[in-house]
């Protein structure tokens, strides 16, 4: 109970001071680990007695944890699959909607193969290897299964820590058009980047940021400065475009550049507006090119936001890229060092 509290206050500490690193992030998950570990502890407490000098578990409270865990994962399984399949159905079978889909083919595959050693146990056929090679797949899956579970938590938490303070400038990050036209998804981050704009009187800078794709008639920018103008009533000079960018790290980096233009040395705080599916990864951007900005989220319909988080996920990923690789570079080196003592 010591350690959960020490851990509580330490994360704490972290997400106040700075939200948008990932050892927060990091804490965060050490923190769940612990939660869950103290709560198995009070289970088992609960479920043991004693005979004689012996201390006996429960046969119930064995088969429960041995059926509930992996039926719990099963049905996250298949509300992955049904939400895959709602969402080919609605917007077309193309590779970006598979993301989910092939997450829960990766959860049913550990499901499966735990089936299969727990099988092979009971009939005493498996080796050392064997065990150590399914120790080893279960355990990596599980390391990245269990990521995707706390950054989809921790993005939670971080779009409903609401913004503090005035911000000096408000950034609309782009998403693609539909020739010249802003689609609703882009619309809704317009929609909630304008509603924060006039909360504080219509002074924050107001940018607009996105260039013009290959499939684009206009620059992304002019399409959605002049959605918030025919929708809105902003006027023409209370936006600025940023058209040359192509990545959100583009768009905040070239939206910095104008900032400093017109700011100087006096740039302070600010928010930038996307879906919430896309905050968290945005903020980090905001953070690794010197913006001091909150994320803040417009709604994204739902069946859109789980398969969107999970490309997400897979972008995080690539952002530290590195420590995953040393990561299971030095894991396997363990592993393999194990196989050979036990040879």
């Amino acid at each position: 109970m010591g350690l959960s509290l020490f851990l509580f206050i330490l994360f704490l500490l972290f997400y106040i001071r700075e939200p948008r690193r990932m050892i927060t992030v990091f804490l965060f998950g050490l923190l769940i680990v612990e939660t869950l570990l103290v709560f198995f502890a009070y289970q088992l407490d609960f479920f043991t007695y004693q005979v004689d000098d012996y201390y006996v578990v429960s046969e119930f409270y064995i088969y429960f944890i041995v059926a509930a865990i992996p039926l719990s994962l099963f049905a996250l399984a298949m509300l992955m699959l049904l939400n895959s399949k709602d969402l080919m159905q609605r917007e077309g079978k193309r590779v970006r909607n598979l993301f989910l889909a092939a997450l829960a083919c990766t959860l049913l595959f550990v499901i499966g193969y735990s089936v299969y050693f727990l099988w092979m146990t009971f009939q005493q056929s498996l080796t050392v290897a064997n065990s150590i090679l399914y120790i080893y797949i279960v355990t990596i899956l599980g390391y990245f299964l269990f990521f995707f579970i706390v950054l989809a938590m921790y993005a939670v938490l971080y779009n409903m820590t609401p913004l503090v303070g005035r911000p000096q400038y408000i950034i609309v990050l782009g998403s693609g058009l539909i020739g010249d036209r802003v689609p609703p998804l882009l619309a809704s981050r317009l929609d909630r980047a304008v509603k924060l704009f006039k909360r504080y009187d219509e002074r924050p800078i107001f940018i607009t940021s996105g260039g013009q794709g290959s499939d684009e008639l206009v620059s992304e920018a002019f399409a959605m400065k002049k959605y918030v103008m025919d929708k809105h009533g902003l006027r023409d000079d209370q936006i600025v475009t940023e058209d040359k960018s192509t990545t959100t790290y583009e768009n905040l980096t070239f939206s910095k550049r104008i900032l400093h233009e017109l700011l100087g040395n006096t740039l302070g705080k600010g928010a930038v507006v996307t879906n919430d599916f896309h905050v968290l990864r945005a903020s980090i951007y905001a953070k690794q090119v010197g913006l001091h900005a909150k994320g803040v989220a417009a709604t994204t319909a739902f069946y859109y936001v789980p398969n969107a988080f999970a490309r997400e996920y897979i972008g995080l990923l690539h952002m530290y890229r590195k420590w995953h690789v040393l990561f299971l570079l030095l894991y396997s080196a363990a592993f393999l060092i194990l196989y050979m003592l036990l040879k």
